[in-house]
């Protein structure tokens, strides 16, 4: 149970560090896009390319969303609140029982969904980007060059949250197992 502890902890902490690094790629992506004027412009001449910019800035916010609950989620299910119950709040019923819980004395079923959900958040803002920006070539023209930035930096991001998609699926299994197999819950809700 010790190592399934540690791993989890392993797994979280890769998800903080990921989550933080792929921030910068949500950052500069933003700037980009914002600092466009030529896009800002035909946005006011076009409804065809105000669409595009509205969707543009939509993928942003899901990236930008889904990797802030990543860090919240990944602080709260971390290191930080898995020690053995001495640096954790607890919850509920727990509240009163002593130790071993971790993670804010959060049931096991509760940690499995919201690894599990945040997966599903990741991924979907992974998808809804690729779908978006899959069809975006890169324009050969100086004024593009921002936008071309944008399209290389929302990539990196891209891809990056579908690791990060991996290692909240990861980490959900393994919680899955923890609080189905090793903790007796399995088959007797």
């Amino acid at each position: 149970m010790d190592l399934l502890i540690y791993l989890l902890s392993a797994l979280h902490t890769a998800q903080a560090i990921l989550t933080l690094y792929t921030l910068q790629f949500s950052y500069l992506s933003i700037l980009k896009l914002l600092g466009g004027d030529t896009a800002r412009k035909a946005a006011k001449y076009s409804n065809k390319a105000a669409l595009q910019v509205f969707h543009a800035r939509g993928t942003q916010t899901a990236g930008l969303a889904a990797l802030i609950t990543s860090a919240l989620l990944s602080l709260l299910l971390g290191p930080a609140f898995t020690t053995q119950g001495k640096a954790s709040v607890k919850v509920g019923e727990e509240a009163g029982k002593g130790g071993g819980k971790g993670s804010g004395g959060l049931s096991g079923e509760i940690k499995t969904v919201l690894n599990l959900a945040e997966f599903v958040v990741v991924q979907g803002a992974a998808w809804y980007i690729e779908y978006f920006w899959k069809s975006r070539a890169k324009i050969p023209s100086s004024r593009a060059g921002e936008y071309n930035d944008a399209i290389t930096t929302t990539n990196s991001m891209r891809i990056n949250l579908e690791y990060l998609a991996v290692l909240w699926a990861v980490s959900g299994g393994v919680e899955l197992y923890k609080w189905q197999i090793l903790e007796g819950n399995f088959l007797n809700q």
